[in-house]
């Protein structure tokens, strides 16, 4: 049966990682720096520190106006937008998927990443606010730190679907991988630096090539 649904992660699959490593990396350590009278590699040495502290599998982790807070930066996020913009850079075959796609499926993201990430690259692009029928991040919405089992039945539920109606592709091998196939969803990996395994696409055209018969 046809699919009705193509969904793609965000972050190294539609645009590159360069804003968001941009903005934990550098931009809060900068600010942090200037708020507490300190060097930036001194202010780097504290943040990085507080990052490794939570870690990966918490939920804050994920949340900038959570960091914001804690580092005492006086600001909101969407303060730091048009400084983030300018950092969103699109895969260069991303625009001709999408409109490749729109119109003989509903498409969707489903990220990890916060949702004020997102707002960030919809207003970069606003032709992603015209493809794209939802963004889901699993932990703005859902308050899920990984896109876990729970994540894909969820917007299966959402969505109404059965698995094998949705096909999902993003660049984590697991959480864009291996998880949605372990319930069913078509899954594909892209691994832009080195296609090591047979699983691998190297861009979204590999993509469309392996999906355009299923869609005819």
């Amino acid at each position: 049966m046809k699919p009705k649904v193509v969904s793609f992660d965000l972050n190294g699959t539609l645009v590159t990682h360069e804003y968001v490593n941009y903005f934990w990396e550098e931009l809060l350590p900068k600010l942090y720096a200037e708020r507490k009278g300190l060097k930036e590699s001194e202010a780097k040495e504290i943040v990085f520190s507080l990052y490794e502290k939570v870690g990966s599998y918490d939920i804050r982790w994920y949340l900038p106006e959570y960091w914001i807070r804690r580092l005492d930066l006086g600001i909101k996020f969407k303060e730091l937008t048009s400084v983030l913009k300018k950092k969103v850079v699109l895969y260069p075959e991303a625009l001709e998927t999408l409109h490749y796609l729109k119109d003989k499926v509903e498409l969707l993201i489903l990220t990890n990443v916060s949702i004020e990430f997102v707002n960030v690259v919809f207003s970069r692009f606003p032709v992603f606010k015209k493809v794209f029928s939802s963004a889901y991040s699993c932990v703005s919405h859902f308050y899920l730190p990984k896109k876990d089992e729970r994540f894909y039945k969820t917007i299966l539920r959402l969505k109404r679907l059965k698995p094998h109606l949705l096909i999902h592709v993003g660049d984590d091998h697991i959480y864009d991988y291996k998880v949605p196939r372990r319930i069913g969803i078509q899954a594909y990996y892209i691994n832009r630096e080195k296609c090591h395994n047979s699983t691998a696409l190297k861009d979204l055209r590999d993509f469309i090539r392996l999906i355009e018969n299923i869609l005819k």
